[in-house]
């Protein structure tokens, strides 16, 4: 008969600073275990003189004790989940999970402070000691405090020319407590000031959302973009400023004065041979739709274009304004824009390469394509195909 011994845990949770908040203690309930035979049981409990399972939301470090050594521990036995409304969310990012004292105490090292006024769930499945003979596997919530580190500041903001605008992408750091983005805009030189009544909000953008179009700049102007994170709590991060993007205004071609001639114009004029085709769209990325071309709502838009040789997949994007309808993967030059998404209206399609691995998330510095499209309504024609 197959022996089974019981494997005590406790937790204890660390923060910036390495003090402790919560430890495990020996009096604590125990949890039922998971499973069959074999399968030990978990204690895990706060300090008791906390009165709590609160605890600053500065921590980012997870420490389990074990009774005994237990076999190197994956992120799947060990992990830590944001609860939402009672719900489990997915396992948290780590930056490293490892052992300090032979494999008793282990310790899950994360990229950023936990969120503020959170709940969180430890959860432990399937450790096990060396021989076997031993596992566990349990789980424990625990709440933050309304208190911690302002949002991290983004990491860069790239605002370029593109096609009738500004195109602009922004990265970011891990932060469990973010929302949202905030970009926002000021003419001139100067980095806008997010407190100043006449500075120009582009847009609030979701946490997964880092990329945008902005449309509503005018020629012969200089704009200078900067973007904040905003967290749970509404706090904001400091600016991450871009370099000023100045707007050309376009040239209008002149027609040249013909010089008076003292030689008579010939009865017959010399034919040529007339061109065709529009040279600026022979130059143009965009094979289709092609510039100028009537665009129907609610009917879908094949788009193509010519392919980038660094290109491993694009990001084919459609914003209405600031609100982003659609973003797409592709790995060629095509792609398809629903007809549910077209109403008559100004959209603008930019379409990124992506460099390297898709699970990268690189892209080049600037749009491959940005182009201002425009659809009008339905002729009752078109309605009627």
């Amino acid at each position: 008969m197959r022996r089974t011994a019981h494997v005590a845990c406790a937790l204890l949770l660390v923060g910036v600073a390495g003090v402790p908040f919560v430890t495990g203690v020996g009096s604590a309930a125990t949890r039922p275990a998971a499973g069959d035979g074999g399968v030990g049981d978990l204690t895990v409990t706060s300090d008791p003189a906390a009165g709590s399972d609160q605890v600053p939301a500065t921590t980012n470090q997870i420490y389990v004790q074990f009774s005994s050594p237990v076999a190197p521990l994956t992120t799947d036995e060990l992990s830590i989940h944001e609860v939402a409304q009672d719900v489990v969310g997915p396992a948290l990012p780590v930056e490293s999970l490892q052992t300090t004292d032979n494999d008793v105490t282990w310790v899950l090292q994360l990229p950023s402070d936990l969120a503020s006024s959170a709940t969180y769930e430890v959860q432990v499945a399937g450790a096990h000691t060396a021989d076997g003979l031993a596992t566990a596997t349990t789980s424990w919530r625990f709440s933050t405090a309304a208190t911690g580190p302002d949002p991290k500041i983004p990491t860069s903001l790239q605002a370029a020319l593109a096609d009738g605008g500004v195109a602009l992408a922004w990265t970011l750091p891990v932060d469990f407590d973010r929302s949202a983005v905030v970009v926002v805009r000021a003419e001139g030189t100067l980095p806008p000031d997010p407190a100043n009544p006449a500075t120009t909000v582009v847009g609030t953008f979701p946490d997964a959302v880092q990329s945008a179009s902005d449309i509503t700049v005018a020629a012969g102007h200089t704009y200078t973009y900067a973007a904040y994170a905003v967290d749970r709590r509404q706090r904001m991060s400091a600016s991450f400023v871009a370099l000023p993007v100045a707007i050309p205004v376009p040239t209008t071609p002149t027609t040249p004065t013909t010089p008076t001639s003292t030689t008579p114009t010939p009865t017959t004029p010399t034919p040529t041979t007339p061109t065709t085709g529009n040279p600026q769209e022979r130059r143009s990325k965009l094979l289709v739709p092609a510039s100028g071309k009537r665009l129907v709502a609610r009917r879908s838009i094949r788009v193509r274009w010519i392919a980038n040789p660094k290109a491993k997949y694009y990001n084919v994007q459609l914003f209405k304004g600031s609100k982003k309808l659609l973003s797409s993967f592709p790995t060629r030059g095509v792609a398809v824009i629903p007809g549910r998404l077209l109403k008559p209206g100004t959209y603008r399609l930019v379409i990124w390469s992506g460099i390297g691995a898709k699970r990268a998330g690189r892209y080049a510095r600037a749009p491959w394509i940005s182009r201002v499209i425009r659809v009008g309504g339905a002729t009752a024609a078109s309605r009627r195909s």
